[in-house]
């Protein structure tokens, strides 16, 4: 249901994303609280891999989604600057310009 879910909040944000959402196993989608947004970023496209970057203008995350060599999905987390741990934004998922 959680790949189900991010498969649908990705094809409503750019639809037909390249990111492939078929896990490789039991786990298919994993997170993690990330630092440094611009150097992950970097580190990335150095290795040549796909990703797609994600970011809510109503809400403190941004995220970039890749793949792990076994075909798990890792969503990244990192918290905008000038918002603090705790701190919430608002997101709608429903709303179909979020």
């Amino acid at each position: 249901m959680a790949m189900s879910f991010t498969k649908a909040r990705l094809d409503k944000i750019s639809p037909g994303a390249p990111i492939d959402t078929i896990g490789g196993g039991a786990v298919d989608h994993i997170a993690f609280r990330c630092e440094d947004y611009d150097g992950v970023i970097e580190r990335i496209e150095a290795h040549g891999l796909s990703y797609h970057a994600v970011s809510f203008p109503n809400f403190p995350v941004q995220q970039i989604f890749v793949n792990d060599p076994s075909g798990v999905t890792c969503e990244l987390n990192f918290l905008k600057q000038g918002h603090q741990p705790g701190q919430m934004g608002s997101l709608d998922l429903a709303d179909q310009n979020a």
